[in-house]
């Protein structure tokens, strides 16, 4: 009979934790078991080393913030509208879920990549953002005639660079100021994609 499987959530969990609040030197195997109330020995049954465990939590928080924005996506949608759903859906996940950001705000692939990991490690991390791309060329065709370029910048900084902002904000200082924000974060969405769109010649030759 094989060894029985053990959960790693609650090792990924920690690990997560530790680093939102201290950042990735705080993450040590020693305080992952402790937050955790998991043995060092179950971690390392599970990962080979803490680059390893790190890769595994940073693709999770990936993921989760990946599903929060395409669970708003409808084809029939006009593209702005698509723009903004998604930008909200992110803001709201990150105060729902502020440590799964501050991993993300903390961590990129680049930090992870040759330490180590397998090739296959390695290769889920450079690709992982390969479940949402599609959909910035689709809405960067669709508003601007074309993918890449300065209209797949624009909607990156609509979609990504500014809810992350506008939400770090809100969890810095708190308060009742959550509801004024989001909706400030969308007039301002919907301001720069009018805009551009009303430039589409410009950033479609960008």
């Amino acid at each position: 009979m094989g060894r029985p499987a053990r959960p790693t959530e609650p090792i990924l969990d920690a690990a997560r934790d530790l680093l939102a609040a201290g950042g990735t030197r705080a993450a040590t195997v020693e305080a992952i078991s402790e937050r955790g109330a998991v043995s060092i020995g179950s971690i390392y049954y599970r990962f080979s080393s803490v680059d390893e465990l790190l890769a595994h939590m940073w693709l999770r928080a990936v993921g989760r913030s990946h599903e929060a924005a395409l669970a708003v996506v409808e084809d029939g949608d006009a593209p702005e509208d698509v723009v903004l759903a998604v930008a909200l859906a992110l803001y709201d996940f990150c105060l729902c879920e502020p440590n799964e950001a501050r991993v993300l705000a903390t961590l990129r692939a680049e930090d992870l990549l040759g330490r180590g990991l397998s090739s296959e490690l390695e290769r889920e991390l450079r690709e992982a953002n390969a479940a949402v791309m599609p959909l910035i060329d689709r809405l960067a065709r669709r508003c601007f005639g074309r993918t890449g370029g300065a209209g797949r910048d624009l909607l990156l900084l609509a979609i990504v660079d500014l809810p992350y902002g506008a939400a770090r904000r809100q969890s810095q200082s708190g308060g009742s100021a959550h509801v004024v924000r989001r909706e400030a974060l969308a007039t301002a969405i919907e301001a720069m994609l009018a805009r551009a769109l009303a430039e589409r010649g410009a950033l479609a030759a960008g």
